[in-house]
């Protein structure tokens, strides 16, 4: 469920009085017979330049610069107005240049990276948020040392009772799982605490394990398996909430040096035309 949180009166009024500045001034420069495309491009930079203050603000916490709730909201807001501004600065269709295509593209997909990304954000649970502290590094480690846990439980089996058939389905079918990676979507329900439904198919196939016994080494075991599927979910949270920022980032940065080639050719062919 989205957790969407109601933008304060300052944020409305900002967006609010930002947009008929906007349309105001695009007013005036087309009574004076202004360049409208040079208006709404000054304003889509003040916007693209504001976006990034928020960047600048994270790496400054300790300054009291307000609430960082406050500067995402502003910045969420200044994504609203970057986005009309762009449409309007291109006519609300695609260009026809190469440049000019990869500016448009580059705009867009930080657009629609940065909306994700906040709904990501809503999406997912306050209490799964705070229990993304752990770090992939540290989850791998911890799944490696359950790895090592559950190949002695089997080897102590072994030699005590010889229940080949649970050996059997460890080998052929538990122990693969707990050497795959998490993938990318979910797998299971959270009944099942996410093990993937294919794996409790082949595994009930094999063991009864709503049956088994507390202190067991097979319900140790068991344990060990639904600990993995945990930290699996904990693994693709991190993939969903880093993975959006691994494309967000690195296009924002080059957007500022085509936005940057961007003005200069506009300038100098102004210049040239006597414009």
């Amino acid at each position: 469920m989205l957790n969407l949180r109601t933008p304060s009166i300052r944020v409305i009024f900002f967006v609010v009085v930002a947009i008929i500045v906007f349309n105001y001034r695009l007013h005036v420069s087309n009574r004076s017979l202004g360049d409208l495309a040079m208006t709404s491009g000054w304003f889509l930079l003040a916007s693209f330049l504001l976006l990034g203050l928020y960047g600048l603000r994270k790496k400054l916490p300790f300054l009291p610069l307000g609430k960082t709730s406050t500067w995402l909201m502003l910045h969420l807001a200044t994504g609203f107005l970057g986005a009309y501004f762009f449409l309007d600065h291109t006519g609300y269709r695609l260009p026809t240049g190469t440049f000019d295509i990869l500016l448009w593209i580059g705009y867009a997909i930080i657009i629609l990276s940065g909306f994700t990304g906040w709904i990501l954000m809503r999406t997912i649970p306050p209490s799964l948020r705070e229990s993304m502290h752990l770090l992939p590094e540290r989850i791998h480690a911890e799944i490696e040392s359950m790895i090592g846990k559950a190949d002695a439980e089997i080897k102590e089996l072994r030699s005590s009772t010889s229940n080949s058939a649970f050996e059997s389905a460890y080998l052929s079918v538990l122990r693969p799982y707990l050497h795959d990676g998490p993938g990318f979507f979910p797998k299971g329900s959270k009944e099942s605490h996410y093990l993937p439904a294919d794996l409790s198919a082949r595994y009930s196939r094999s063991i009864n394990f709503s049956q088994l016994e507390p202190a067991s080494v097979e319900n140790r075991i068991h344990q060990v398996i639904i600990r993995k599927s945990e930290l699996d979910r904990q693994l693709r949270l991190h993939r969903w909430m880093r993975g959006w920022l691994l494309i967000h980032l690195p296009v924002t940065g080059s957007m500022v040096i085509l936005i940057g080639l961007h003005i200069l050719v506009v300038h100098t062919f102004a210049a040239g035309s006597g414009g």
